[in-house]
């Protein structure tokens, strides 16, 4: 149940009442699948040790202290993700789209430059909502 109505009097704003715990649907294109693995992040200039967040067929996230990586969005990366041999040589691209700070930590959200048939299928098979 919910209801709409006209925000403040020559504005364009609207509000919606919604009595209950609505659902809230999926923006994502794929599932992600939660993941804990170590990888190895290499930028232009140098490789560092993180932890994966979680993997999609599109985009993946992963854990990191340094800050540098963090305020790097734009920039190209190589995973290469320990016990992950999904994709041909365990090794994934992604291209930061999005950093959250979360505590002394930051998990970096990339995008990678094609979709990957190969994790897709991993993922359906071993992740369910």
């Amino acid at each position: 149940n919910s209801v709409i109505s006209k925000g403040n009097e020559g504005t364009a704003v609207f509000k919606v009442s919604v009595n209950g715990n609505p659902t809230v649907v999926n923006r994502r294109k794929y599932p992600r699948m939660p993941l804990d693995n170590k990888c190895t992040v290499t930028m232009a200039d140098r490789t560092i040790t993180c932890k994966m967040v979680n993997i999609s067929a599109n985009g993946l996230a992963f854990e990191t202290t340094d800050e540098n990586i963090a305020k790097s969005k734009g920039t190209l990366l190589a995973f290469k993700i320990e016990g992950f041999n999904v994709v041909p040589d365990g090794k994934v691209l992604g291209r930061i789209i999005r950093c959250s700070e979360v505590g002394d930590k930051f998990i970096v959200g990339c995008r990678m430059p094609e979709d990957s048939d190969e994790i897709k299928e991993h993922v359906s098979k071993n992740y369910s909502e």
